[in-house]
């Protein structure tokens, strides 16, 4: 895979959106890590919203993603199909409803749905239990500004806690752990 990919720019969605560099930055941060995965791997996103993530992992190399949101104007299957994707599955349901009615393991998973903490603790550790041996789960807006508030405030965000009380936990069955740009991952 060629470390220099751009997110495909083919819907008038996309065209708005290539001149807003950081997203464009974070497509290729998910695309690097998910490029790295074996041929041909499964992959689950939580929150596909606008179509960065999802065309990342998709033009990486994945045979079957399926993505969680359940914003119905969310663009992440539009922008799947206009790029000729038919791998694509859309989910749209909040993510808890996701992990009580679904089953299966996959290879990446990909967590940027809810960012209250109580949503990221519970999608950390359910992504994590469908996570095959040696695959990888991503992590977004771990490192975001809104995690962290002046004393006395509290947080909308709860990204960063989550992360470390999964860390906390985890530590024993994590393989790997690294930070491509603004993405966080843990090998399983």
């Amino acid at each position: 895979m060629a470390l220099d990919w751009s997110i495909p720019v083919t819907t008038d969605w996309m065209k708005t959106q290539e001149v807003h560099e950081p997203s464009m930055q974070y497509a290729k941060d998910i695309y690097k890590v998910a490029s790295r995965m074996p041929k041909d791997f499964t992959a689950l996103e939580i929150g596909g919203a606008w179509g960065f993530s999802t065309l990342a992992i998709l033009s990486s190399g994945a045979k079957r993603l399926e993505t969680v949101d359940p914003n119905v104007m969310a663009e992440c299957h539009n922008e799947a199909e206009a790029n000729g994707f038919t791998n694509h599955v859309w989910n749209v349901v909040r993510s808890e409803q996701y992990w009580n009615e679904k089953d299966g393991k996959f290879d990446l998973i990909y967590v940027d749905g809810s960012h209250l903490y109580d949503d990221v603790y519970n999608d950390l550790f359910k992504a994590w239990e469908r996570l095959k041996p040696n695959g990888v789960m991503l992590v977004d807006d771990w490192e975001h500004k809104n995690n962290i508030k002046a004393e006395g405030e509290t947080s909308e965000y709860g990204v960063s806690l989550a992360c470390w009380e999964f860390w906390k936990d985890k530590v024993s069955e994590v393989k790997s752990v690294g930070i491509d740009g603004r993405v966080l991952w843990f090998k399983k």
